[in-house]
């Protein structure tokens, strides 16, 4: 739609839907290479990844097909640089808007100024009980596992029950905001007034100042306690949690990590830019 309403701002040229459609097609495959052919170049990109980056800890595994079921990445620069990060691991999939489709998953952490530090990322089919055990097991592999090490994350069960097997040594925590919204979903009646009173909870540094808050999540709905306590305190609470989780009680930096990665993880082409080479292969199609 952007380049038909471009060429009749520009050059006063009426194009249907169709034509340009295959005219951006043909140009964005000239420009970049074709996307489905471009996965058979995946082997030989990792090759040269571990032969630049030595250290470096990446896989690929195919289908019986030869066809693309997962790929793993971590750096030599992240691994060696986790020993002076948070023992907080961040992980968290995020859709692939490509034509063929896919899921990013990402662990990442904060160093010890907060900043986000990128530890591995893999691309997968679905976030499945297979795709994130393989991630699980590649990531220990690359990075093993470190004295007080705390794992955040949303309460996806694919993601919960690979953690629990390939990570049974370490405390799995949940996202204080993820709790929130399924509270919300749970108990819609005064859902607009959970917000100050949950994180109130979540971030309690004593046992006074948490049940001070749970007793006002008490009085807006009596079923917030139970369903708190059947999630388990220790999941979402600061003052009960096995480990340090410093003042991480969410997984934001999962999501900012996505925020930023949302031209890569999509299809969108700035039609401006190829208007003036399509122009040679309009009369083609």
């Amino acid at each position: 739609m952007d380049i038909k309403e471009e060429l009749t701002y520009r050059y006063d040229i009426k194009m249907n839907y169709m034509k340009a459609w295959r005219s951006k097609e043909h140009e964005v495959n000239d420009l970049r290479g074709n996307a489905s052919d471009s996965y058979s170049l995946i082997p030989s990109f990792l090759h040269m990844v571990e032969k630049t980056n030595p250290g470096s800890v990446v896989d690929l595994k195919t289908t019986e097909e030869s066809s693309l079921l997962f790929v793993f990445m971590a750096l030599d620069a992240s691994i060696k640089g986790w020993g002076a990060c948070r023992p907080i691991v961040f992980v968290d999939g995020t859709f692939l808007k490509a034509a063929y489709g896919g899921t990013l998953l990402c662990a990442c952490t904060q160093d010890a100024q907060g900043h986000i530090f990128l530890l591995a990322f893999c691309v997968v089919d679905f976030e499945n009980d297979q795709s994130w055990k393989w991630f699980f097991k590649k990531f220990k592999e690359a990075y093993g596992v470190r004295e007080h090490q705390c794992l955040i994350s949303d309460r996806n069960e694919s993601l919960i029950k690979a953690a629990r097997e390939m990570y049974p040594e370490i405390t799995h925590s949940y996202c204080g905001y993820h709790i929130l919204s399924n509270l919300k979903t749970s108990f819609k009646q005064h859902a607009a007034k959970y917000n100050l009173p949950f994180f109130g909870a979540v971030k309690a540094y004593t046992e006074k100042q948490f049940e001070f808050h749970m007793a006002e999540l008490d009085g807006l709905d009596k079923g917030i306690r139970p369903y708190l306590k059947k999630v388990g305190y220790e999941k979402w609470s600061r003052i009960h949690s096995q480990n340090k989780r410093y003042s991480t009680m969410t997984s934001n930096i999962s999501e900012s990590l996505n925020a930023t990665n949302v031209a890569a993880r999509a299809t969108n082409y700035n039609a401006a830019r190829i208007l003036e080479s399509i122009g040679a292969t309009i009369d083609a199609y």
